[in-house]
């Protein structure tokens, strides 16, 4: 008796995890995917955020008053090629779009602060 529903608790928690698994392991697969320039770009100006580009790097700078939640800093900055020219511009925009979606924005705490108070 007690093996047997022992046995059917276990199968149950085996199938409730193995959903749950299939589900996470979908939603970090569809998280993943590459982002298109134009989703970085919505996801910057939806923050108000601006995009300076110099071939070689990408610079998102937060707007007056706030900082980046991943770094606490007021640019964010992502290389975009190495010196031989290899760009690698798509996973470059999907982690603008993570990071930024991720960290959002956040006041900025320096009360005389040169970026925000000029």
């Amino acid at each position: 008796m007690c093996i047997s529903i022992l046995k059917e608790s276990c199968e149950k928690y085996i199938k409730c995890n193995l959903v749950f698994f299939t589900i996470f392991i979908y939603k970090v697969k569809e998280d993943l995917a590459m982002a298109t320039k134009k989703q970085a770009l919505k996801e910057i100006e939806k923050l108000r955020c601006t995009l300076q580009d110099d071939d070689h790097t990408l610079y998102v700078d937060a707007p007056k008053g706030k900082v980046f939640g991943c770094n606490n800093c007021h640019c964010l900055c992502y290389p975009c090629s190495n010196n031989g020219g290899q760009s690698w511009r798509p996973e470059v925009y999907s982690e603008i779009v993570h990071d930024l979606k991720t960290y959002g924005l956040i006041d900025c705490v320096i009360p005389d602060c040169e970026i925000c108070y000029k």
